[in-house]
């Protein structure tokens, strides 16, 4: 039976692997399968999906938290953006 121990678990050993690029999986990664398990639950409460070990009565994905994503990127205009990024403000003006 899944637990929202086993969860937690999961989702800390999930936040240790390393990608098939070789880099650590993401915040949003490991936030994506979490929904995914957790709508997984939801459907199967509804009647539309059978599990083996039976549907448990609470959704065991629901009370565990997701990770804090980061989405900040950096990047710089090339030199044709920054031309138009100016032209576009001078002809504003």
């Amino acid at each position: 039976m899944v637990t929202p121990a086993l969860v937690e678990q999961y989702r800390a050993w999930r936040k240790a692997t390393i990608s098939r690029r070789g880099r650590p999986v993401t915040p949003a990664t490991v936030n994506r399968e979490l929904s995914c398990l957790k709508r997984m639950f939801h459907v199967a409460r509804q009647g539309l999906l059978v599990l083996n070990g039976g549907v448990p009565p609470d959704n065991p994905v629901a009370s565990v938290s997701l990770e804090r994503e980061h989405n900040i990127r950096h990047r710089v205009f090339s030199q044709e953006e920054f031309a138009e990024t100016v032209a576009s403000l001078q002809s504003d003006s």
